[in-house]
């Protein structure tokens, strides 16, 4: 069983969490945009210090208004940092494996994916380090989870398939589909009413 969000959970809660071996789904942007109180009452690094599988997700776009798992990741990196004043709660490679290792436990598939091990899918992301956010080139870790995104990413290969190659989706004719989700947007707007406009004239 993998449970979304879990902020208000209380001590007794989380024991039971514990004991039953349920995974957590945190979705930081989401609890940050929806204000579930996260930082004032989550209690994520105590799930993790009970054995609790933690991983990250992104929850619905019209929710967190982010995918990128990586600027998910970072947000977990440094919201219990703060809330707990305390700079050595979920390091980078802590909140990496949060992200990858923890979603696949979440889905009973650790031994197939969530990493670079042999016997399991090739599942491959990489960056194109010939960036501002990959220079000066030295901690690797520190550097994908406090300053890289998916904007820097130049393939994917998805169980041995490239999935995107030189920072494109080779499945996908993204044009087309930007542009249908443009006209199916505007046309939602102009259904429900809603002003469709931001408060400052930007465009």
């Amino acid at each position: 069983v993998t449970m979304t969000h879990c902020v208000q959970v209380d001590d007794q809660e989380l024991a039971v969490m514990a004991e039953t071996g349920v995974n957590v789904a945190h979705c930081p942007t989401t609890a940050l945009k929806v204000s579930y109180g996260v930082t004032q009452v989550g209690k994520m690094p105590e799930m993790v210090m009970a054995g609790i599988n933690v991983g990250i997700g992104t929850d619905g776009n019209n929710a967190s208004n982010y995918s990128d798992l990586m600027r998910a990741t970072y947000l977990v990196a440094g919201l219990f940092k703060d809330a707990r004043q305390d700079p050595q709660m979920f390091p980078a490679e802590k909140a990496y494996e949060m992200a990858t290792l923890g979603g696949a436990r979440a889905m009973r598939m650790e031994n197939e994916i969530g990493s670079l091990e042999p016997g399991k899918r090739a599942d491959v992301v990489l960056h194109d380090a010939d960036r501002p956010e990959w220079r000066p080139l030295l901690n690797v870790m520190n550097q994908l989870v406090w300053s890289a995104d998916g904007r820097g990413v130049h393939t994917v290969v998805c169980d041995g398939r490239v999935v995107v190659e030189d920072g494109a989706m080779t499945t996908i004719d993204e044009a087309a589909l930007y542009a249908a989700a443009q006209s199916a947007g505007e046309a939602i707007t102009a259904r429900s009413g809603l002003p469709d406009k931001a408060k400052y004239p930007v465009y």
